[in-house]
């Protein structure tokens, strides 16, 4: 299982990454497309932290049953063991099934933080790319500029 999630959070990375890169080329696409790529890896965070929070309820419930099961099997098996908070804990931490859960719940933890940072990344996207189109506008002022569009089109009249 963790190889498997090992591998799902690295193309979790890979395409985040991707798809965080400007190609200045194509700015107007860019901005175009930049809304939608916010609200997918905001929706995408959103659904991974409602994930999380229900596996952590989950696992919280299984924790608190289990202990209240080994409390009343430790109290059946004729008192020859004493029973203490550490010895219900122990008990619990050690259930496979409890365990499988923990490490689920910390995936999921993995994940909805990566998603939570993906998405602070995409804010700042947006930002960068309205910073891209002000340099390139103030480009486009400059009286070289200008004059270099000028001397374009008297070229394309002839």
């Amino acid at each position: 299982m963790l190889k498997k999630a090992d591998q799902r959070i690295q193309d979790l990375h890979s395409r985040i990454d991707r798809e965080l890169r400007i190609d200045e080329t194509r700015i107007s696409k860019e901005l175009s497309e930049q809304s939608t790529r916010y609200a997918y890896w905001g929706a995408a965070h959103a659904l991974k932290l409602t994930e999380y929070q229900m596996k952590k309820k989950e696992t919280e419930a299984y924790a608190a049953k289990l202990s209240q099961t080994t409390e009343y099997d430790l109290k059946q098996s004729n008192g020859k063991i004493r029973i203490t908070d550490k010895v219900i804990k122990d008990h619990v931490t050690t259930d496979p099934d409890y365990q499988e859960k923990t490490k689920e719940l910390l995936r999921l933890g993995l994940e909805e933080g990566i998603l939570s940072v993906a998405q602070e990344a995409f804010r700042q996207r947006a930002q960068a790319l309205l910073e891209i189109c002000r340099l390139q506008r103030s480009e486009l002022s400059t009286p070289e500029a200008v004059m270099q569009r000028q001397l374009m089109k008297e070229y394309e009249v002839k």
